[in-house]
């Protein structure tokens, strides 16, 4: 084989030299980034007011030198009992942010929330950056700023990032990191470029714990892909997952030691497939005679009509039904143990009523995607149009995976917040941009070949 064929093979496409100008597809970039700064600085000024709960929680007991921890009062299926200050260790909610977090309360203590909120908006226009610099080389670089622009377009993308202290800025950021490593490894599979998929997915993990479900898509969509000699990457598959694993083992460990449990990131599933599926499931069938009539008609109306009061309802509900019904020992069960009980009873009534969970499900899904939320809700149906017209593209089929796979928890739960949304904005903001520049271009040629000369 020549040494032009095994240049143009083993190159992906970041890596050619014929590329198309990129002057005016960066000066909008350029252009909606300083836009959106000016509007962020705007809603930074009530930085004060911003609310954080969990992540704050924990971080205030790092920052105390309490450890990873709840204060009881703040503890997740529990009463509060008579020592409110007293704390306990915790796996509720990833560690990176909450480590990230604490780092800035330590250093810049009362204004460390300013600055984690800076740090978010930065997260978001760095976001901004990777999918175009994911885009450009692969869809042109006028996909990649008009994804851009539709991610910032979004009122939910400001949002989450000036008005809540949540990770979920972050882990859009991760997700897109994961995604342009994830591309490269398909166009050039290295074992270089795999281990640092492995250890972009391990982090993204445990700032986001769905990113794990990337992990056998990529590994998927690996082994369509062939090397150089023309072998599956096997051996790369192989090393992915156990730098993936070597970098979520420290916290997996710790959990299993403070737990006695196995818990690979975090607590938590348990209470939101109980609340999501056998908890919401009694607001709507059925009652019993004599008793008061169900608050919804249909799984369609209950899923719609779900709210902080309901959600609220549905947690006491569960702490007073593990009261008088839960296991010998309940009492002195951990937090990883109680979880783990509302997680099997959550899945017999799964698997013992597979009709109503499809049925729960899709109308979360629908929700999720489309109605919770109306201008996201627009941004995925431009994704989905784009994913129609370019669905003969091996790129696009992946995009549509790796929503679908972070999306897939939040199908069985309870999707009340935007923050559960956000991290796929980037990967349906790329699907988007796809007809709109393809429109574009087919006006653009129609109207340069009408003018004479």
């Amino acid at each position: 084989m020549s040494s032009t064929n095994h240049d143009a093979r083993d190159h992906g496409p970041e890596e050619r030299r014929d590329r198309p100008p990129v002057r005016g597809p960066l000066v909008l970039l350029v252009s909606l980034l300083v836009v959106a700064l000016f509007v962020d600085i705007v809603l930074l000024g009530e930085w004060r007011q911003r609310r954080g709960h969990e992540p704050v929680w924990i971080a205030k007991g790092l920052v105390s030198g309490e450890g990873y921890s709840f204060e009881d009062g703040h503890r997740w299926l529990f009463l509060t009992s008579d020592e409110p200050a007293r704390r306990y260790p915790t796996a509720w909610i990833e560690p990176v942010y909450p480590l990230l977090l604490a780092a800035c309360f330590a250093i810049f203590g009362d204004h460390g929330k300013l600055v984690i909120l800076a740090l978010q908006t930065l997260a978001v226009y760095a976001t901004c950056i990777v999918v175009f610099r994911l885009a450009a080389p692969r869809f042109g670089a006028w996909t990649g700023a008009v994804a851009a622009g539709l991610l910032l377009l979004l009122p939910g993308t400001h949002a989450v990032a000036v008005q809540e202290i949540a990770a979920a800025p972050l882990a859009g950021l991760l997700l897109s990191l994961v995604v342009l490593l994830l591309f490269r490894v398909m166009e050039r599979p290295t074992l270089r470029r795999t281990l640092a998929l492995g250890m972009g997915t391990g982090v993204a993990t445990l700032t986001l714990a769905p990113s794990l479900l990337t992990a056998p898509v990529s590994s998927l969509l690996l082994l369509t892909r062939r090397r150089a000699d023309g072998r599956r990457p096997w051996t790369l598959v192989l090393a992915f997952w156990l730098v993936l694993c070597a970098v979520l083992a420290p916290w997996t460990v710790r959990n299993l030691v403070v737990f006695g449990e196995f818990v690979p990131v975090r607590n938590g599933s348990g209470v939101m497939l109980h609340m999501g599926n056998p908890a919401l499931a009694k607001l709507f069938t059925p009652s019993p005679p004599g008793e008061p009539p169900p608050l919804f008609q249909s799984a369609g109306d209950a899923v719609a009509g779900t709210s902080q009061q309901v959600v609220d309802f549905l947690y006491l509900y569960q702490l007073k039904l593990m009261a008088e019904e839960g296991p010998p020992g309940y009492e002195g069960f951990n937090e990883a143990q109680r979880d783990q009980v509302l997680r099997r009873r959550a899945l017999r009534f799964m698997f013992a009523h597979p009709g109503l969970t499809v049925e729960l499900a899709f109308y979360r899904a629908v929700g999720y995607f489309l109605t919770f939320w109306k201008p996201a809700g627009a941004l995925f149906a431009l994704a989905l149009l784009g994913a129609v017209v370019s669905f003969r593209d091996h790129r696009t089929v992946a995009l549509l995976l790796l929503v679908l796979a972070i999306a897939s928890p939040y199908l069985l739960t309870v999707p009340l917040f935007y923050r559960y949304r956000y991290p796929v904005e980037p990967l349906l903001a790329l699907l988007g941009a796809r007809p709109i520049t393809g429109l574009w271009l087919c006006v653009s040629t129609r109207c340069s070949q009408a003018v004479p000369g």
